[in-house]
């Protein structure tokens, strides 16, 4: 799944699929695709709108949204997640950061808040640390960015796939049950 931390629809999508992991074995790749580059370090302040219709989205899956008034910068918590893949802690880390960002109002951009939270989802505060100093996994950010851009063109997040190919694009308007139904085509 191609996703962004700043994306309401991917937060659902992750509680959507949380759903129907349940009981199902199914592996989820996270790939980190930063959709807003130009969000500035602090990030940005506006309040958003629509927050009741994605309260009713979330319901179902218990996918809360607090009252929303910024969107945070979030290069370094998509790093946190190539950072957490070799640990297998990729799917505890994305549930911790969507949760504490969506339904806490937490700021992904601020580094200190960004470490507590991984410290939350079983990771190591000054690996992490170091690895974001050193930038290393912007690289793979970038890699990612270009073939969803130029080899996948992909416009929109969430955007599942399967065997390189493109099942499910932007199902920003899928309740959970059109998400449930239209999931058969993601199962291998």
């Amino acid at each position: 799944m191609y996703f962004d931390f700043c994306c309401p629809y991917c937060y659902l999508a992750q509680g959507y699929l949380t759903r129907m992991r349940e009981g199902t074995p199914l592996e989820v790749e996270w790939v980190p695709w930063e959709i807003a580059p130009e969000t500035p370090p602090g990030g940005t302040r506006r309040p958003w709108r629509g927050l009741d219709r994605l309260r009713g989205m979330g319901e179902p899956v218990d996918r809360p949204f607090a009252d929303l008034a910024f969107t945070p910068h979030t290069r370094e918590a998509l790093q946190a997640v190539e950072h957490a893949k070799p640990s297998g802690r990729a799917d505890a880390l994305v549930e911790r950061l969507f949760r504490g960002f969506f339904a806490e109002g937490r700021d992904l951009g601020d580094r200190k808040t960004l470490l507590r939270l991984a410290e939350e989802a079983g990771m190591e505060r000054v690996g992490l640390g170091e690895a974001l100093d050193r930038g290393t996994h912007l690289p793979t950010l970038v890699a990612n960015d270009r073939r969803a851009e130029e080899e996948l063109h992909l416009e929109v997040v969430p955007s599942f796939l399967r065997g390189g190919r493109l099942l499910l694009a932007g199902s920003t308007t899928l309740t959970f049950p059109e998400f449930r139904e239209a999931f058969p085509r993601l199962l291998p």
